[in-house]
């Protein structure tokens, strides 16, 4: 279960890929191998909300605000953190 503090791989489980935060501005997906760029850690700013973190460059994965219709392939990107950037926190959602 992933919960603030945990370190994860995220993975997409219908192309079995994991979210990599290589240094590129766009998130991209590869094989989940061992190299930092697939490890995220979720950093806690308190009230069940964190902080994605690619172990890579440690950046945080952030939602761009201009994600009006129609969606592009990007909706997301890896940015440097600043948890004054509303768009860099998450938390769970709930299941499905």
């Amino acid at each position: 279960m992933l919960s603030p503090g945990s370190v994860s791989r995220l993975r997409d489980l219908s192309a079995n890929q994991c979210a990599s935060g290589d240094g590129s501005v766009y998130p991209g997906f590869g094989t989940c191998d061992s190299s930092d760029a697939y490890v995220w850690t979720l950093r806690s700013f308190g009230g069940g909300t964190f902080e994605l973190v690619t172990r890579a460059s440690g950046s945080c994965l952030s939602a761009p605000f201009n994600r009006s219709p129609p969606w592009r392939t990007a909706a997301v990107m890896v940015a440097t953190c600043n948890s004054d950037e509303p768009q860099q926190l998450w938390n769970n959602g709930g299941t499905a």
